[in-house]
């Protein structure tokens, strides 16, 4: 199974993630990774593009490929992003699409409309943050986006700026 992976997936046995790819060949049918595959390479993503993201992290090839045709439909399509991107920022596609992605990228957008923040702010780099560390960057400063805020993600700001934030987001991945 390590050879196959080294081989299949380009880890290197030195890798920390050649336990994640041999994780993954124990418990996934090859039938299910090559569909995968598939539906990367239906958005235009190329064999060493593929390989490359499942040498940085096999984990992308847990996902349903419902999962992965939606993030890749909204990241692609929505936001113009192409592979080489993707690749270089994996969160962007194992981060869940309703609960981090489309609501964090719509609060930058209505604090780009309204003059708020930077431009060019990295949607990665938001992205990477914590739940709190977002909160307190991009929402609690800006009583314009509270509202906006609370009807994208279900949480009440206000609530949250009373106590601890770090409970709020424990499911937001």
């Amino acid at each position: 199974m390590l050879i196959r992976v080294e081989e299949k997936f380009r880890i290197p046995r030195s890798s920390r993630m050649v336990l994640h790819g041999v994780q993954l060949l124990a418990n996934d049918c090859e039938r299910n990774i090559e569909s995968k595959f598939q539906v990367l390479k239906s958005f235009g993503w190329t064999q060493p593009d593929i390989v490359e993201i499942m040498r940085r992290n096999p984990n992308c090839f847990r996902l349903s490929t419902g999962k992965i045709r939606k993030s890749l439909d909204f990241l692609r399509k929505g936001l113009g992003y192409e592979p080489k991107y993707v690749i270089s920022n994996v969160c962007l596609l194992t981060c869940s699409l309703e609960r981090r992605l489309v609501p964090r990228c719509r609060t930058l957008m209505v604090l780009k409309e309204k003059g708020l923040a930077r431009q060019n702010y990295p949607f990665s780099s938001a992205v990477k943050l914590t739940g709190p560390e977002f909160l307190t960057k991009f929402v609690l400063p800006f009583k314009d986006v509270h509202q906006f805020y609370d009807k994208q993600t279900n949480i009440r700001v206000g609530a949250l700026t009373q106590g601890s934030t770090d409970a709020c987001f424990s499911g937001e991945r």
